[in-house]
């Protein structure tokens, strides 16, 4: 197939466009875990003192109900589990809302807020047994699977030394009260998470490189595609001639149709011919009707002899004027005097019949 199916170039404009429309982003998963995990440790830290107080005052609750009571019935039982649905909500809920909406927020901002049907309808091709096993052999899943054991080797390393190194806290825990070894507890946990958390956003930057250099990979382009591509936004080249072609010979042809409508026809005996006709009522200049040069100025010399026009062999006045003036202009100012006075000399001759 040679170098035009090697896809070597990089993806048009129109590539990508319909790669979007398709639902084809670059996405990276590790983005969207990192945010959320670091939302979720900020949230915790943040929020944590608020939590062990409702921990606490649940703590307080269910102990009194236990010293005080003498019966559980339905109202003992549909209090209790109020309470319980509170403290879950006043703990949970808002760290769910929080990460919830960082996971949005982080997958918008990767997709620029895209959203496509075409990403989640259905494609029976994927139930391919073929199909699948390419996949599950395909590069992204070797890098997949390589990404998560280091994940899981990390996060094993990370606990085994927290508990290795911190063995000899625990043991002196438990002659602390409850509040000292609570905080001293958490604030180890914490600092452990966030050493995971870091290990997360180094990966999450890694990947979000493999997932641009692969989704761009995926979509270049051979030198055929992109020729193919130019031909359908711009047009076969031959076809545009064509009708370039055809534009000129229409254009070609209503001017021809107007020259018999002139006043007067200038001409270089055989280079150049102008057809030249004044209105009064109309146009404050004379107007060109038309002009050309060698066969287009013989064709115009001919149509104005069969339409009894009267032609002005003129080499100086005719070169000077043909290329300042199109098709539709009046003529230059400095060229009034010569062409009023032909003007006068046509209508003297049309008036004692001469032409």
């Amino acid at each position: 197939m040679g170098d035009s199916a090697e896809k070597t170039e990089e993806a048009t404009p129109k590539k990508r466009r319909d790669a979007r429309k398709k639902g084809q982003v670059a996405v990276s998963n590790d983005i969207v875990n990192f945010i959320s995990m670091a939302v979720a440790y900020s949230s915790v830290r943040i929020l944590f003192p608020t939590i062990v107080e409702n921990l606490m005052s649940s703590f307080q609750y269910f102990s009194d109900l236990a010293q005080n009571l003498t019966e559980l019935n339905n109202t003992t039982l549909r209090e209790m589990f109020i309470h319980t649905l509170w403290l879950a909500g006043s703990c949970i809920i808002p760290l769910l809302l929080l990460v919830a909406g960082s996971a949005i927020i982080a997958t918008v901002f990767q997709t620029r807020g895209l959203f496509s049907m075409e990403a989640v309808r259905p494609k029976f091709e994927k139930l391919n047994p073929l199909n699948g096993f390419k996949r599950i052999m395909s590069m992204n899943s070797v890098i997949e699977t390589v990404k998560n054991l280091v994940k899981v080797t990390v996060i094993g390393v990370v606990i085994y030394r927290f508990i290795r190194n911190h063995d000899t806290m625990f043991a002196r825990m438990l002659d602390m009260g409850i509040e000292a070894s609570a905080a001293a507890f958490f604030s180890t946990v914490f600092s452990m998470i966030l050493q995971i958390v870091m290990f997360f956003a180094v990966i999450a930057g890694a990947d979000f490189a493999y997932q641009r250099y692969s989704y761009n990979k995926n979509l270049r382009m051979s030198k055929q595609e992109v020729k193919e591509e130019y031909k359908q936004e711009e047009g076969d080249p031959q076809i545009k001639g064509r009708i370039r072609q055809l534009q000129r010979q229409m254009a070609m042809g209503r001017m021809m149709q107007q020259v018999p409508e002139a006043d007067v026809v200038i001409r270089n005996p055989t280079h150049y011919a102008i057809a030249i006709k004044y209105e009064p009522q109309r146009d404050i200049a004379p107007r060109i009707l038309a002009k050309g040069a060698d066969h287009m100025a013989l064709r115009i010399v001919n149509v104005a002899e069969q339409n009894g026009i009267f032609i002005q062999e003129d080499k100086e006045l005719t070169r000077a004027i043909y290329p300042l003036v199109e098709v539709g202009d009046m003529i230059p100012y400095e060229f009034y005097n010569a062409i009023a006075d032909l003007l006068a000399l046509v209508y003297r001759m049309k008036t004692d019949n001469i032409i």
